[in-house]
């Protein structure tokens, strides 16, 4: 199971949160008899409102690209190989005394990688 939420659905829970509180707002009559909240109370929770929808737009999206490790080794000049892994997208390498057999996300690009979580 996903803890992750669709972008669309926090704004709308925004949205609705905000909505809630401008219904709940006190009332007051002025001296033409109109009914209506104070407007600064508006003001301040419509900002509220443009300032967190701003922030979840901003937000990246949880959909990177999807990479894998590729094993490998690389020779050395006293003899030998070391082991490595690189990324498929980007294909830097890391020894993989590094990657202690593979990241979640490369380290360079942050792509995904295969078998990472529950995929």
């Amino acid at each position: 199971m996903s803890d992750l939420i669709k972008r669309e659905d926090a704004i709308k829970a925004i949205h609705n949160y905000w909505k809630k509180r401008l219904d709940t707002l006190p009332t007051k009559e002025s001296e033409y008899g109109e009914v209506h909240a104070d407007i600064q109370q508006i003001d301040k929770i419509l900002e509220h409102n443009r300032t967190l929808c701003k922030f979840i737009k901003a937000i990246p999206s949880a959909n990177r690209p999807q990479g894998e490790w590729i094993d490998a080794e690389i020779p050395l000049e006293s003899g030998g190989s070391m082991p490595i892994q690189a990324c498929s997208l980007c294909k830097t390498f890391y020894p993989l005394a590094y990657t202690g057999g593979g990241h979640r996300f490369c380290p360079n690009c942050g792509c995904r990688m295969k078998g990472a979580d529950d995929e």
